[in-house]
């Protein structure tokens, strides 16, 4: 979450740790078996991370600030919301996209990563490594989903790697060669 204040400017320190109330309901009023934790980033932004202990049918988030809902709190999220070790009701890709409604293509995103057309993934996880690895300073996650197998039931997703800088704190700012 990005805060702002009553003019539209933004909010570039912390509001506190306790600044918001984020509560998970289901839609009917009655109590969800839900962990929610309010992180903040010490610049104005928070995250909220939530984790269902069992499945619902529509869920609702309120996130509140003096009482008061937040933007457009509450959020109801319609439909099915699956808790994490649920195995996936839709196992292939293209019928899952097609439940949730998604669109053909996300035309800004292939706008976005279109310049990373030819990026060599491997010199990427070196230099990651090397800029990334300063201990205390930043935590390294590299990851690959091979042959579609990892720890949650999600739909079929094709072999793909990633690496991720998982630090809090800017550190260095100079550019990455890629």
């Amino acid at each position: 979450m990005a805060m702002f204040d009553i003019d539209a400017l933004s909010i570039t320190r912390s509001l506190g740790d306790k600044a918001f109330d984020v509560t998970v309901t289901q839609a009917n009023g009655n109590r969800a078996r839900v962990w929610v934790q309010l992180l903040d980033s010490q610049d104005g932004s928070y995250i909220v991370r939530y984790r269902l202990y069992e499945s619902y049918s529509d869920i609702i988030i309120n996130v509140q600030y003096k009482e008061q809902n937040v933007a457009k709190s509450p959020y109801k999220l319609s439909g099915m919301v699956y808790h994490e070790k649920c195995n996936c009701p839709v196992n292939r890709i293209d019928k899952w996209f097609e439940v949730m409604g998604c669109p053909e293509t996300y035309h800004q995103i292939d706008e976005d990563l279109s310049i990373f057309d030819n990026v060599d993934l491997e010199k990427v996880a070196a230099e990651a490594v090397s800029r990334f690895s300063n201990r205390g300073m930043h935590s390294l996650s590299h990851y690959r989903i091979i042959n579609n197998k990892r720890d949650h039931n999600l739909p079929i997703v094709a072999d793909a790697p990633g690496s991720s800088n998982l630090q809090l704190w800017p550190g260095g700012r100079e550019p990455c060669e890629v």
